[in-house]
């Protein structure tokens, strides 16, 4: 789906102030990733993993960016986008929701998944929504249990600084916005395309959000 648009006549048309707003707020991820690769030597394993996470994500936008400004198609950037989500899954939360190898066997099955829907069911051409989908509600789901565990264990300092807090409610709402804009991506693009910018916009804008979560996460590591 191309997302940006020329000016007719110098005139600014919504579809232009959506793409400035969907550009700018995902350009919001460098702040994450800046205060990741300062507090580097602090964070454990499963944080930096969230970091290589973020970067790779942006990377993935920013080859997306660059074909769609050369009117080339980019739908398989969710293939790679969606084998990330399962990575960051697997990495972030398999030891710490208590689930044995369950979330590593539960991403190899949906990553093996992602041809099949591709080449058997909806083809190259099309976006792997079901999967991509699977991948975002399984990364809310981690994130989910493992904030009931936080809440459920004896708080012995506040919970406010506690970064994995804000890691776990950064995934949550990115998980399930994610999700809902994945399943629905198709129905989007086929029924309104101004329906499609505004959706699009809006996850944009939630994961700004999610960045500044996951911001406040690693600098609230102690020295």
């Amino acid at each position: 789906m191309q997302r940006h648009h020329q000016l007719t006549n110098k005139t600014v048309s919504i579809y232009d102030i959506l793409d400035w707003l969907w550009y700018g707020f995902t350009a919001v991820v460098l702040v994450p990733i800046v205060a990741g690769l300062l507090h580097w030597r602090l964070l454990n394993k499963s944080e930096r993993s969230l970091v290589w996470f973020l970067i790779a994500m942006l990377m993935l936008e920013v080859v997306a960016t660059t074909l769609r400004f050369n009117a080339i198609r980019n739908h398989f950037i969710h293939y790679f986008q969606t084998s990330s989500v399962l990575w960051i899954g697997t990495h972030f939360y398999t030891e710490r929701i208590g689930w044995g190898n369950w979330p590593m066997i539960i991403a190899v099955v949906v990553a093996i998944t992602i041809p099949v829907e591709v080449f058997g069911w909806v083809g190259f051409n099309h976006i792997n929504t079901a999967t991509e989908t699977v991948a975002w509600l399984l990364i809310a789901l981690y994130a989910f249990v493992s904030l009931v565990h936080v809440l459920e264990q004896p708080l012995d300092r506040s919970i406010r600084r506690d970064g994995m807090v804000y890691h776990h409610a950064g995934f949550l709402l990115i998980g399930f916005f994610k999700a809902g804009r994945a399943c629905f991506l198709n129905y989007f693009i086929e029924t309104s395309v101004d329906l499609y910018f505004f959706i699009d916009t809006l996850v944009v804008i939630i994961g700004a959000v999610v960045y500044g979560l996951f911001t406040i996460g690693f600098t609230l590591k102690e020295r």
